[in-house]
C-alpha cells in the first residue's frame, strides 16, 4: 500500500510571505481585485488607487450566519466558533502588522453586512473604487484625520 509523504506545513512567516509575493505579481500586471483578509491592507498600503474595506457585523448577525453555513450545533458552538475567529484574527494581525484590526484608519470604507446587503455593498464599493483619484500616490493608512 502507498502512503504518500505528509504535506509540507507552513509557518504562519513562509505564509505572509508567499502571500505577499503572490499579490504584489497580481498588482504588477494591472489592476485587480484582491479579496483578502489576513492584514491585506497592509500588505499594499503603499500602492495608489488602493481602496481597503471592512465588512463588519454584530455578534448575532455573525453566529446566526455561522450556525446556517457551518451548521454549528449550537448556539453556544457558533459563539465559540465566532470569538476564536476574531481572537486569531486579531493576533494574527498583531503580530504580522504591528496594527490593530479593529482600527477604523486601517480602511477607506467599513460596511455593517447586518445593515447592507451584499448586493448594495457591491454596488457602493464599485462606486467608491471608480470615483478614487487616478494620481493617487498613497493610500491613507493609518493617517491621522
Amino acid at each position: 500500500m502507498y502512503i504518500p509523504p505528509p504535506p509540507h506545513i507552513f509557518s504562519d512567516e513562509q505564509l505572509v510571505e508567499i502571500e505577499h509575493r503572490l499579490i504584489t505579481e497580481l498588482t504588477v500586471k494591472g489592476p485587480c481585485v484582491v479579496v483578502l483578509g489576513r492584514g491585506a491592507f497592509h500588505l499594499l498600503r503603499s500602492r495608489a488607487r488602493l481602496l481597503n474595506i471592512m465588512v463588519h457585523a454584530s455578534q448575532w448577525f455573525r453566529v446566526e450566519r455561522v450556525m446556517s453555513i457551518y451548521h454549528a450545533r449550537s448556539r453556544a458552538e457558533a459563539i465559540q466558533m465566532v470569538e476564536r475567529s476574531d481572537q486569531e484574527r486579531c493576533r494574527y494581525i498583531r503580530a504580522f502588522t504591528g496594527l490593530d484590526w479593529f482600527d477604523a484608519r486601517n480602511y477607506h470604507l467599513t460596511i455593517d453586512a447586518a445593515k447592507v446587503d451584499l448586493a448594495t455593498a457591491e454596488g457602493m464599493i464599485v462606486s467608491v473604487a471608480g470615483r478614487l483619484p487616478t494620481n493617487a500616490v498613497r493610500s491613507w493608512v493609518n493617517k491621522p484625520i
